[in-house]
């Protein structure tokens, strides 16, 4: 809870930004690349989280990183900022919330699909566009792989769970069963 209320408002203060400059989609792969690089490479997580390490030595390594990667110039300023303000050990967390709200800004709602097997292409693709008719919203669809669900699948989206697993129709079954004895 705290760090999201330090994450937020630079996260919302980028976004109205990124929107008035229209690029918001450029911003957000770039704050997401970054922070990728920050998870996958245990030097840069040191260097963005120890607090040994000088500003200035910060600064010199995230500039390099950004030429490096073609950060635009706005996304390079705002790691500045970040640096600047001492929260760029932040950086994960406010571009999870970033993107969260640039989705939501995009109309892009987000969709877990759970299913005992890896989804076809053509089931995946069949899926998503059912979902955006029901929801009246792009979706970015996550699949993942539970094969404990026996068939079927399980969705969530939007805080909804729509739950066509065989292991649910089981255990409705053994309810309706139980309940009769």
């Amino acid at each position: 809870m705290a760090i999201r209320k330090v994450a937020l408002p630079y996260a919302k203060a980028l976004l109205q930004v990124a929107i008035a400059q229209n690029v918001l989609e450029k911003v957000r792969d770039e704050l997401t690349d970054f922070a990728w690089n920050v998870r996958r490479f245990d030097d840069l997580k040191i260097v963005i989280s120890n607090p040994t390490i000088s500003q200035e030595d910060r600064r010199v390594v995230v500039n390099k990183i950004a030429s490096k990667m073609r950060i635009s110039l706005l996304t390079k300023n705002f790691l500045n900022l970040l640096i600047d303000k001492g929260r760029i050990t932040h950086i994960v967390d406010i571009t999870e919330i970033f993107c969260a709200l640039a989705d939501k800004e995009a109309g892009i709602v987000k969709a877990v699909v759970e299913s005992a097997t890896e989804l076809t292409l053509q089931q995946q693709t069949n899926l998503k566009s059912a979902l955006e008719r029901r929801t009246q919203k792009r979706i970015l669809l996550h699949t993942k792989i539970n094969p404990s669900l026996i068939a079927g699948i399980c969705v969530r989206v939007e805080g909804k769970l729509y739950d066509g697993s065989v292991k649910k129709h089981l255990e409705n079954l053994r309810e309706a069963i139980l309940s009769e004895l």
